[in-house]
C-alpha cells in the first residue's frame, strides 16, 4: 500500500517524458491547424484532479495504520 500513497503523491508531477509527450502534441496540433504560433506546452500537460481526494483519503489510512502499529508495539513491549 506504500507504493499506491507515493504513486498518488507523484501522480501530478510531470517527468521527461510526460514533457516529451507534451513537445509532441504540441507540434501535431500545430501542425493541424496550420498555425505558427502553438499553444503553450504546460496545456498539454495531463492533471488528474480526483487523484488529491483519494490522496488525502489514502494519506489518512496510512495514518491510521501507522497508529494501529504504534499501538500493537507497545502493547508487545507491555507483555514482553
Amino acid at each position: 500500500m506504500d507504493w499506491q500513497c507515493y504513486f498518488e503523491a507523484k501522480w501530478n508531477m510531470p517527468t521527461k517524458s510526460d514533457y516529451y509527450l507534451a513537445q509532441i502534441a504540441q507540434y501535431v496540433h500545430a501542425t493541424a491547424l496550420g498555425t505558427e504560433k502553438p499553444l503553450k506546452l504546460s496545456e498539454f500537460i495531463l492533471e488528474c484532479n480526483e487523484v488529491e481526494e483519494l490522496s488525502a483519503y489514502e494519506e489518512f489510512k496510512f495514518e491510521q495504520r501507522q497508529l494501529l502499529m504504534q499501538k500493537i508495539t507497545m502493547e508487545q513491549h507491555k507483555k514482553g
